[in-house]
């Protein structure tokens, strides 16, 4: 699997999402997520998929793969 990512793995959104968003008018999901920490809740490996849910608000989302960094 990509980066390693797994169940319980700790992310952050990465430069390139974050630009994605950005320019797709998804400002506003940048600003309330770009610097948190979130939990991968589920896999989608058929669709390189990850759901996760963001720290503190407890908010979840599915993201691709290649959208996320690994938190050691």
């Amino acid at each position: 699997m990509e980066k390693d990512i797994k169940i319980g793995s700790k992310v952050k959104m990465n430069d390139f999402c974050k630009k994605g968003l950005s320019e797709n008018d998804c400002q506003e999901h940048v600003d309330e997520f770009g610097d948190c920490i979130g939990i991968v809740e589920e896999l989608y490996p058929e669709y390189s998929e990850a759901k996760i849910r963001w720290q503190p608000s407890k908010l979840n989302y599915i993201y691709g793969l290649i959208h996320l960094d690994l938190i050691n």
